[in-house]
């Protein structure tokens, strides 16, 4: 196999168009380094008040900071619908990844190009899935069972105080037997 994981190659994937900029960024980022350029000269000298790290000079603060991903699940909703949209390409993904690198090129260069090129299935899938979720969302808060966890969390936070999660995973407990009639014990057959 071409790489270890799907998420590996996604991940390179990602970690590379992040540092891809585009050309209209790239000429704002360019007119913006003319102007400062000379600012910077001149406030190259001065101290910025953070902490060095003697070894390679990087603010010792940002050595430590790397967010988790379940951090980065929480704070940025569109993670689980772009896994969405990627898993129904994976296929997809792996053949192009393959035969870029029997064209000669590496692993990661091949993974980006295989990114790149489906781009636009991606983009318009997206769509679609996002189509997909408001849809769910929108049926989910006319549920009645829905309904009373919402009523449940909505008392516990203008009662008790809590705030949003605290109030609504006391509500999902509350109301844990309502939500246990979404699944009900079957019938074996023949007895």
């Amino acid at each position: 196999m071409c790489c270890e994981t799907f998420g590996q190659t996604i991940q390179l994937t990602m970690e590379y168009n992040e540092r891809d900029v585009s050309d209209d960024e790239q000429i704002v980022e360019e007119d913006e380094h003319d102007e400062s350029e000379d600012e910077d000269d001149e406030s190259e000298d001065k101290d910025d008040g953070e902490p060095e790290d003697e070894e390679d000079g990087k603010p010792e603060e940002e050595e430590d900071e790397e967010p988790e991903e379940e951090e980065d699940e929480q704070k940025n909703p569109w993670v689980g619908i772009r896994e969405d949209v990627e898993e129904r390409h994976k296929k997809k993904l792996e053949a192009l990844i393959t035969e870029f690198q029997k064209s000669g090129d590496s692993e990661e260069v091949a993974a980006v190009k295989a990114y790149n090129s489906l781009l636009p299935l991606y983009r318009e899938d997206l769509k679609d899935v996002l189509l997909e979720e408001l849809k769910w969302i929108h049926a989910l808060k006319k549920d009645p069972i829905y309904r009373e966890v919402v009523a449940t969390r909505d008392e516990l936070m203008a009662e008790k105080g809590y705030d949003w999660l605290e109030s609504t995973q006391l509500a999902i407990h509350e109301r844990r037997f309502l939500l246990n009639r979404l699944f009900k014990k079957q019938r074996v057959p023949g007895e």
